[in-house]
């Protein structure tokens, strides 16, 4: 604790010794693909204090950087929360397993490595839902800022080339891929080269998060190369119990760090980047959703938000094996 700057006070709570730390500007929970990206550009600014924490451990577990582990790094425990669904109607009443990052760098240091922006649609649709901001011609320039893409013209105003996160078409080759795309475009399926592009829909190659054979995490993109900014602090294994909110504004955090309580306060912001999962699971901890569910917990109600938690939506892969010579 003392290393980490946390200052001891004589507080006690409940008999748990409690600290508190010096304010920084901006505390960011959590640090995925969203965190580091958010800790690298507010630091950016030496007149900020940031403060990054992330419940997960450090990334200096070698097989992460190794495309080849991806999927062995899912039943890794120090690495991934080893989440599972509730049973699904639509999947025969199956739990499906859920990875999720539990690590700096979050998902991205455990994931497949495919970069997949999403389809215009979806931005757009919550511009009109209400988002402003969020659509996807406002956001387009910002994925282009972090982007360093070497597979894709960069005049197609599609891409970018002077940002961090390194992105490439697959290199390995194997006959079977040319054949299979060459089997689609006969089938009269559209074959797509961008999936990045204009269009979303089609049979092509992917592109992914690696460079000379070795995984980019975000971790590694927006983190590594500003560690050692003064105004930046990075700590790991802190895990925030929920956010201090105060006449209807959240003033802080409370973490539990070492097996200490810690509470730590913001100047400017917090900023709740934790994920798909654990973003809301935090909100309702802190008293924000749904007021019946929190009543039900024993948690004090401090926003009546009932779609907290609700309407998630992710990808199910479907993997078709065969065998030939």
């Amino acid at each position: 604790i003392e290393k980490l700057g946390v200052i001891r006070l004589k507080e006690f709570t409940q008999g748990k010794e409690k600290f508190v730390k010096e304010n920084s500007d901006y505390i960011v929970i959590g640090a995925g693909a969203a965190g580091c990206l958010l800790a690298n550009r507010l630091s950016a600014n030496s007149k900020n204090k940031v403060l990054l924490l992330e419940a997960g451990g450090k990334d200096w577990n070698p097989l992460i950087k190794i495309p080849l582990y991806a999927g062995f790094l899912y039943y890794l425990p120090s690495l991934n929360w080893n989440l599972s669904t509730t049973p699904q109607l639509g999947l025969a009443s199956r739990s499906i397993t859920w990875p999720r990052g539990k690590v700096l760098g979050g998902s991205t240091a455990i994931n497949g490595m495919m970069y997949m922006r999403g389809q215009k649609k979806d931005y757009d649709s919550w511009e009109e839902l209400g988002l402003k901001g969020w659509s996807y011609s406002e956001l387009l320039p910002y994925f282009k800022s972090f982007e360093k893409n070497f597979s894709h013209p960069i005049n197609d105003n599609f891409h970018g080339d002077k940002g961090e996160l390194f992105t490439e078409k697959a290199k390995p080759i194997n006959v079977l891929y040319e054949k299979w795309i060459e089997s689609a475009k006969l089938s009269g399926f559209v074959t797509n080269d961008d999936f990045n592009g204009k269009d979303q829909e089609g049979i092509g190659i992917y592109d992914f998060n690696i460079k000379n054979g070795n995984r980019v995490s975000a971790a590694k993109a927006f983190l590594e190369p500003i560690k050692s900014r003064e105004n930046l602090e990075i700590i790991t294994n802190a895990h925030v119990h929920k956010l201090i909110i105060n006449e209807n504004c959240c003033k802080g955090v409370e973490v539990k760090l070492r097996n200490r309580d810690v509470s730590f306060f913001a100047n400017q912001e917090v900023i709740l980047s934790s994920g798909s999962i654990n973003s809301p699971k935090i909100l309702q901890l802190s008293g924000i959703g749904e007021p019946t569910k929190l009543n039900n917990m024993g948690i004090e109600v401090k926003k009546d938000l009932p779609e907290v938690g609700k309407n998630l939506q992710d990808h199910v892969g479907i993997y078709l094996k065969h065998s030939c010579s």
